[in-house]
């Protein structure tokens, strides 16, 4: 990266990457991203070898500019959309009651059309970047990082990545800006981002609602399944709306789940009685109500066993979600092996890499951050650039959300290298752009313009 001298703007938050409350509007997010949906009808879904998913490569300074405003302007409407949906004081998807029904089969098709707006944003932000508009562009990615927000208020880990994306998207963006000539130090607006940005409290106790629709038609039906002996069909169909089994592999799955249930049973049934349910009410139950009633006690258990870290930096939580993961490992063993329905096994992976994944969004703005402190630094001292981030004394570092230590920092052939290592025992991972995929390290070769 080429960067250049920069002080902090006056006043310190001229610019700003969420909505201030004083602009924001008592409406819901969700209607104006419903709208901008009806408008943009299916415009947005280019292919990889279509202009605007090349424009999206281009660096800013070699854009088409006269073809990218072009096709811009023709989405004005949308984007109309999408700046009120940014200053929404909320934003209800209205999904939270679909999940008590419909477990995994309700679909998210709301949420993912926000990826499209989000490129949509970043191709306005790119030709402002090229233009010189760097408060344009700011206003553009404000719209965008408030959308990310906005996605992270679905009750869902899926949602959670979707907002995840959009934010990195945004941050990426970021990068472009900050390496413009002329660009203002945006080191004060990405310090009054939230940290971490989005939330996971939510989402991971969404998880647990999705596995609790297991049951939850039978409680309605007047039946305690914990309590009160079911049909072998109504535990049957129950699983096999969970799991989405096709009508051709239902033959095969309750084969399996009578294998399942023949060598589960006994450990099932002394758990059970551990619980305090008296002999005579488990016995009552078929065997595979026990062993269904055993692999939900499981998936509760592990599931609060990850949950329990996501409050904490991921640093802090990284051993304690790793020794979760060994628990889900074994579980999946053990489902493999016919002593459990897989439930755990089948939901718990995506815990983790959720977390990973959003503490990798927080690191790459805390990145960010740092490379704004060093141009505030530069443009104090003479254009230099600092030997050491411990020289830096004009504004606070932030540490690197991952590995909770201060971030890398060295010259070399006078260039500064900033750099974050792969999270400990980690060997080194490339990200991949291509599939929104980071990779598991950070490194920037910052020189100062000439």
């Amino acid at each position: 990266m080429t960067i250049r001298p920069a002080a902090a703007p006056v006043p310190a938050l001229k610019y700003e990457f969420l909505p201030e409350y004083r602009d924001q509007i008592s409406e819901n997010a969700v209607v104006h991203y419903h709208r901008a949906g009806l408008l943009a009808g299916k415009r947005l879904q280019f292919g990889p070898d279509d202009p605007p998913a090349k424009w999206l490569e281009t660096p800013a300074k070699d854009l088409p500019k006269q073809e990218v405003r072009l096709f811009i302007d023709r989405e004005k409407n949308v984007f109309r959309e999408l700046e009120l949906a940014a200053r929404c004081d909320h934003c209800d998807w209205q999904l939270r009651e679909r999940i008590r029904t419909d477990s995994l089969g309700f679909l998210l098709p709301d949420i993912q059309q926000l990826r499209e707006f989000a490129l949509l944003l970043r191709l306005r932000a790119s030709l402002e970047i090229a233009d010189g508009r760097f408060a344009d562009a700011v206003h553009t990615l404000r719209v965008g990082f408030a959308m990310a927000k906005h996605a992270n208020q679905s009750p869902s880990l899926i949602a959670a990545l979707v907002g995840i994306a959009i934010a990195n998207q945004m941050a990426d963006q970021v990068e472009a800006l900050l390496q413009a000539s002329g660009a203002p130090n945006l080191y004060w607006a990405l310090t009054d981002l939230h940290r971490p940005f989005i939330d996971l409290r939510m989402p991971a106790q969404s998880e647990r609602m999705i596995v609790s629709s297991l049951v939850s038609p039978l409680l309605e039906g007047g039946s305690d399944a914990r309590t009160t002996p079911l049909s072998i069909q109504q535990i049957q169909e129950r699983l096999e709306h969970f799991m989405g089994t096709p009508p051709y592999q239902r033959t095969e799955f309750r084969l399996f789940l009578i294998a399942v249930t023949a060598k589960a049973y006994p450990e099932a049934k002394r758990f059970l009685l551990s619980q305090g349910l008296s002999a005579e009410t488990v016995e009552a139950m078929p065997h595979i109500q026990v062993v269904f009633l055993f692999s939900l006690a499981e998936y509760d258990r592990l599931l609060d066993e990850m949950m329990k870290w996501q409050g904490l930096p991921y640093w802090q939580a990284r051993p304690g979600l790793e020794k979760s993961m060994d628990a889900v490992r074994e579980d999946k063993i053990k489902a493999g092996d016919l002593e459990r329905i897989p439930l755990a096994a089948y939901l718990l992976p995506a815990m983790q890499r959720v977390f990973l994944a959003s503490s990798q969004l927080d690191r790459k703005l805390a990145a960010l951050r740092c490379i704004e402190a060093i141009r505030l630094y530069a443009a104090g001292h003479d254009g230099k650039l600092p030997a050491a981030l411990n020289e830096i004394t004009e504004v606070p570092l932030p540490i690197d959300p991952v590995t909770g230590k201060d971030f890398e920092y060295k010259m070399a052939d006078g260039k500064a290298v900033l750099s974050a290592p792969p999270p400990p025992g980690e060997p080194s991972r490339p990200g991949d752009s291509s599939k929104q995929r980071p990779g598991n390290y950070l490194k920037y070769e910052l020189t100062l313009a000439k």
